[in-house]
């Protein structure tokens, strides 16, 4: 009888700590090689398994394919970030290249009743890109933030700057 109870107790609380941010048919994002050098920074605050990245019109890839989703380390690859707003990056966040003057689109799917929300836009070579999703700043909506970290050679620091979409890109 002790471990029916002690069964139940471990399946609880693996379905606590992976399902939530996890989808049917989920694939991972292949970054580019190493060697690649057409390439831009995407950085994707708030929750990492439900991230995703579509390029060349391939099916969206989970960024973090795991499926845990709280204990998650952030993936911090030593991309600039803005320095009037220090407190965004308390918040786990993952770190990914993409290619660089492609139509992209990063998104975020099935976590808090997000069924897909997501921006398109083509990333420019060498430059840092934030995306943060909100479940607070608007009830009953997720919200993704997309900016870019645009550096200002007077005061020289990086500031937010809107991120100009890319409208018309189809992906499977």
């Amino acid at each position: 009888m002790k471990s029916i109870g002690y069964i139940t107790g471990l399946f609880s609380v693996t379905i606590i700590l992976s399902g939530c941010a996890t989808y049917w048919g989920k694939v991972p994002y292949i970054s580019p090689p190493e060697s690649e050098e057409n390439t831009a920074n995407v950085r994707m605050i708030g929750n990492p398994p439900g991230f995703t990245i579509s390029q060349f019109g391939n099916k969206p890839g989970a960024v973090d394919y795991t499926s845990l989703v709280i204990l998650r380390p952030t993936h911090d690859m030593g991309f600039p970030k803005v320095s009037n707003d220090p407190e965004r990056y308390k918040e786990t966040y993952y770190d990914a290249k993409v290619y660089a003057g492609t139509p992209t689109r990063v998104g975020f799917k099935y976590y808090y009743g997000c069924s897909d929300v997501g921006h398109t836009f083509i990333p420019q070579k060498g430059e840092t890109y934030e995306f943060r999703l909100s479940i607070t700043d608007k009830t009953g909506y997720c919200v993704l933030y997309a900016t870019h970290l645009k550096y200002d050679d007077v005061n020289q620091i990086y500031l937010d700057e809107k991120i100009k979409s890319y409208n018309g890109y189809k992906y499977k």
